[in-house]
């Protein structure tokens, strides 16, 4: 069993945050998440939204461009390069995230089959096989839930 200062479950950008001002603190720090550094808004939502959005609109601003005094012509969008460049930012803002984590010794968990961490908020029955004094929970984008420890951590 591996004892750790701080667990956060949800490393969005709230958990991830969380973790990185918990080593800051000199905590020693579990990041559990189901899927990549990043969350939802890294990989699903946010970014790539914005990455396309970007796309759009340098589209959009060749239609105006001669007011500028630039003389370009809009044809077409090349949804393959979009998607391209979308996907490109991603991967390069997972990568600069991954090693952010690890440079701050993070321990990041990838728990795809959700098998680290089980919780039942209605019972908090919770079982874990990790130990700690506080817990950070990220729930889905909504404000996080400290629980503190009272149990001695001998």
């Amino acid at each position: 069993m591996n004892d750790f200062d701080l667990v956060i479950l949800g490393a969005g950008s709230g958990g991830y945050a969380a973790a990185l001002r918990g080593a800051q603190l000199g905590l020693s720090v579990a990041l559990i998440e189901k899927e990549k550094v990043g969350g939802t808004c890294l990989h699903k939502g946010c970014i790539p939204t914005k990455a396309l959005l970007h796309a759009g609109e340098i589209a959009d601003n060749t239609k105006h461009a001669a007011e500028f005094g630039v003389k370009a012509q809009f044809i077409s969008m090349d949804m393959l390069a979009v998607n391209a460049y979308k996907d490109g930012v991603i991967s390069k803002l997972h990568k600069g995230l991954q090693g952010l984590v690890k440079s701050r010794n993070i321990n990041f968990v990838e728990d795809t089959e959700n098998s680290l961490v089980r919780i039942k908020l209605k019972s908090t029955e919770l079982s874990t096989p990790v130990r700690t004094s506080s817990w950070l929970l990220g729930l889905i984008q909504k404000p996080f839930l400290v629980l503190r420890s009272t149990a001695n951590r001998s």
